[in-house]
């Protein structure tokens, strides 16, 4: 019955978007950004210059990090969210081309299917991790470490204790407000600064925190990763 009853909603939904003559290009196979498009909203944010007026420091390194995440570990916004400081590792990876290199790993503590108070759950613990990008405008690594220097060297945030976890353990990697470090970045504010950028450089989109991971896995295939891995990387 309940199955039935959804799927007459689809039905009629489907009637009157006809109807209505609704836009068909709407969540169709352009929506979200090119590669092309993506490069453009890192370099909007290194130039912090958003309705021809120069936005903080602190706003511009937060949500270009927070994009480039979302984009190179295919995440959900809630993920970056919820992502804190002794969540990411970095591990050497050897035999990496002319030079080692290391990758920067973090650890995924909640989620859709991770709902505890505690990040423990029936279900394996997930694990999302990022390289440098030869284009220093997309590199994730230089993001964070932008991010980093930020924090702790201009700002003159307290950087992390080692000698005790409770004074950094519970601190996000994407604070609401770095005057409060304790305190996580909002899904409104987080959506608000996305949309912003995302208009100033004309890119549409109707699922905006989520079209990260839709682009992303676009950019995958057009590329001819083997779907299994698209498959994995978004499924993870």
């Amino acid at each position: 019955m309940i199955r039935a009853f959804v799927e007459d909603i689809h039905i009629k939904r489907a009637d009157i978007r006809r109807a209505a003559y609704e836009d068909r290009a709407i969540a169709g196979l352009k929506d979200g950004y090119t590669e092309k498009e993506f490069l453009s909203l890192s370099e909007c944010l290194l130039g912090r210059q958003i309705d021809g007026r120069v936005i903080g420091r602190e706003q511009a390194l937060r949500t270009r990090l927070d994009m480039l995440l979302m984009h190179c570990m295919m995440l959900r916004s809630e993920t970056t969210r919820a992502a804190e400081l002794a969540d990411f590792e970095s591990i050497l990876l050897m035999n990496e081309g002319p030079e080692d290199a290391f990758a920067v790993v973090m650890r995924q503590r909640g989620g859709k299917t991770k709902d505890r108070k505690d990040g423990s759950n029936n279900r394996k613990t997930h694990y999302h991790g990022f390289l440098r990008h030869k284009n220093v405008r997309l590199c994730p690594v230089g993001a964070l470490s932008q991010w980093f220097f930020y924090r702790w060297e201009i700002s003159r945030e307290t950087p992390p204790d080692f000698r005790s976890r409770g004074s950094w353990y519970k601190h996000p990697l994407l604070p609401k407000a770095l005057q409060t470090p304790e305190e996580g970045l909002s899904s409104e504010t987080q959506g608000d600064w996305i949309r912003r950028v995302f208009e100033e450089v004309h890119i549409s989109s109707t699922k905006l925190l989520h079209t990260f991971r839709k682009s992303s896995a676009r950019a995958m295939d057009l590329a001819e990763v083997p779907l299994e891995q698209v498959s994995l990387t978004v499924s993870g």
